[in-house]
């Protein structure tokens, strides 16, 4: 029941792991970053304490830590189309996430210059669709769309 931006910020974080550990890189460069990121998907508190995880709580009562919103993605880079799953606004600004290769993170800030639907000029683009989107720099393909709440 997890989000497709769960899944595949997850996925890197762990796979990048692995890959550091398996190849003797230094995983205390990478360590920070690594939380960070795992932080920045929707989870319930994290806990050391496997068997009494909330003091005693019912699990239902624990609330989720949501501090990023699942945006879109890149479908098509040629033609600068994005899957959106929440609302995209023209001027917003947006982080870029992508697969981490051969140790580089080229995680950036895009910034929503123009969207085109239909034809036309619009100030958002709605969830469920897929949408002509022009950032202020090009949109990688794998690209993943987030904003921090």
């Amino acid at each position: 029941m997890k989000s497709l931006y769960y899944t595949a910020n997850v996925t890197r974080i762990y796979r990048h792991a692995i890959n550091t550990f398996l190849n003797g890189g230094d995983s205390n460069r990478y360590r920070d970053f690594w939380l960070n990121e795992l932080d920045l998907v929707s989870h319930r508190p994290y806990t050391e304490d496997l068997f009494n995880e909330f003091n005693n709580q019912t699990f239902d009562g624990v609330p989720y830590i949501k501090k990023t919103l699942f945006m879109g993605y890149c479908v098509d880079q040629q033609k600068n189309l994005v899957k959106v799953f929440n609302p995209i606004y023209k001027g917003d600004s947006y982080q870029a996430i992508y697969p981490i290769v051969h140790n580089h993170i080229h995680d950036e800030t895009v910034r929503v210059v123009d969207i085109i639907v239909d034809d036309a000029s619009v100030s958002m683009a709605q969830p469920n669709t897929i949408a002509t989107i022009i950032f202020d720099k090009p949109l990688g393909q794998w690209a993943i769309l987030r904003k921090r709440l």
